[in-house]
């Protein structure tokens, strides 16, 4: 796929900088040769033409005087004001020009506040000794005498005209770039909104992009909404999971509690029951109430082991005391199954909460009980390796599928090739054992037999005491 060619957010400034200025050098260039082919065209006089025609009237005056002073030959693009002394004679002069005139009588420059351009005097005395002041502005005035005083020059209007057209060269030359970066920016705000919808990236566009700035951006939100994506995707399995363990646990507890039921209105439905019968309906109330807080508290220590809330008693224990603790717990449902250990020639010492590492390995054991036909032996090691105490509960079973060893330590998972009485199981013990490992900062794993069951492996913090010193 052949990469585009992306431009920066700079390169971009600068283009719109060269293209203004390359636009108004060329708006100026039109406009000075629209100037020259005006004047060119007859229809307005050079900037020249007054200084020309003040020039051949002073040389038309300086042979008059006051008393034969005749204007009629004078160029009306010249204005003169005739002076004997500071004693003003005539004038051609409106007032504005006027006063102009009186100001550079006193010692003024030449120039004045006309716009656009300057004014310019020419002084000439005549014979009979008075003076007289000519006036004119080097300018481009119209050639229709008519137009003169009721227009400005077209100098001024030209240069009107040349201003409006830079501002319209400059305004058109930002809506370009403005036009071109509002395109840029709708793409990139357009992939933003769909993000920000989390409706999926189906239909967003996060290519065609120009500049370098917005690609890497669109690059981003790409990159962020697949792993919203993928967040959402995983929230919904987790809510689904969550889902159907509330329904699984619904229909569990259901079990135990309409047992409770159907006991306690046998009871109370009939009074003549036999003493007996009476025993042993509320037997059966007390073990399914005893399962019920069984389960409550599985489920209660999993959540309180998971968020961290559950303070570890930490001490030194001998593994092989645990070890002994744990099958005391189960020594009655041994009778079919015989349990070996190996805890090693020398004692090892760990620092653990004893109490929960027993209940981890009589849920370890019982597991591996449930799961292996009687008779066959079940095995329980403990072993030092790599700065760590590694307890190990091996059985002869029928192992688990590969499919399914992820999920042996999820709440609520169940096998279905029990040999034993399952019933009742909710598939909490693996979840609470992992809750417990993951306290003591272990791990515990499952892994294959040979040539048949399963190994449960987890590890425990060694103590920091030697027990040969």
């Amino acid at each position: 796929m052949e990469k585009r060619k992306l431009i920066s957010l700079r390169s971009v400034l600068l283009r719109y900088l060269a293209l203004c200025a390359m636009s108004c050098v060329l708006a100026a260039v039109l406009w000075f040769i629209g100037l020259l082919l005006l004047i060119g065209s007859g229809l307005f006089l050079p900037a020249n033409a007054a200084a020309n025609a003040t020039t051949k009237a002073v040389q038309r005056a300086s042979g008059m005087t006051a008393e034969r002073f005749d204007d009629a030959g004078f160029d009306p693009l010249c204005r003169y004001a005739l002076f004997d002394g500071n004693e003003l004679l005539r004038t051609n002069m409106d007032g504005r020009h006027l006063q102009k005139a009186l100001q550079y009588e006193r010692g003024g420059t030449q120039g004045g506040s006309v716009l656009f351009y300057t004014q310019y005097y020419m002084s000439v005395e005549l014979k009979d000794g008075t003076r007289c002041l000519f006036q004119f502005d080097y300018s481009v005035p119209y050639a229709d005498p008519a137009l003169r005083g009721k227009l400005p020059d077209v100098q001024s209007c030209h240069i009107l005209v040349g201003i409006l057209l830079l501002v319209g060269v400059l305004a058109g030359c930002t809506h370009r770039t403005a036009k071109f970066l509002a395109v840029e920016t709708g793409r990139l705000t357009e992939a933003s909104r769909k993000v920000a919808e989390k409706k999926g990236l189906d239909g967003v566009a996060f290519t065609g992009a120009k500049v370098r700035e917005y690609d890497e951006a669109l690059n981003a939100l790409q990159r962020m909404g697949q792993e919203l994506t993928g967040s959402l995707q995983k929230q919904w399995v987790m809510e689904q999971k969550q889902r159907e363990q509330i329904i699984q646990l619904s229909h569990e507890l259901k079990t135990p509690l309409t047992s409770i039921i159907g006991s306690t209105s046998a009871v109370l439905d009939n009074p003549n029951l036999s003493q007996e019968d009476r025993r042993s309906l509320l037997e059966d109330v007390k073990q399914e109430a005893q399962w019920l807080i069984r389960t409550v508290e599985n489920l209660l220590s999993i959540t309180k082991m998971a968020d961290g809330s559950v303070k570890l008693h930490l001490s030194d224990q001998v593994a092989e005391d645990v070890v002994s603790e744990a099958l005391r717990h189960i020594d009655r449902r041994c009778s079919e199954h015989p349990v070996t250990t190996d805890c090693g020639d020398e004692p090892l010492l760990i620092r653990v909460d004893a109490r929960l590492i027993v209940q981890v390995l009589v849920n370890l054991v019982n597991n591996a009980i449930k799961y292996t036909p009687p008779g066959s032996e079940i095995h329980v090691a403990v072993l030092r390796r790599d700065g760590a105490a590694v307890f190990q509960v091996s059985d002869h079973g029928p192992g688990i599928p590969d499919a399914l060893k992820e999920r042996v330590f999820e709440m609520f998972f169940t096998c279905d090739n029990a040999v034993g009485d399952s019933r009742r199981s909710l598939g909490l013990g693996l979840a609470l054992c992992r809750a417990i490992v993951h306290a003591h900062g272990g791990t515990i794993s499952l892994t294959d037999n040979v040539p048949h069951g399963c190994v449960f492996s987890f590890t425990v913090p060694l103590s920091e005491v030697n027990l040969n010193e």
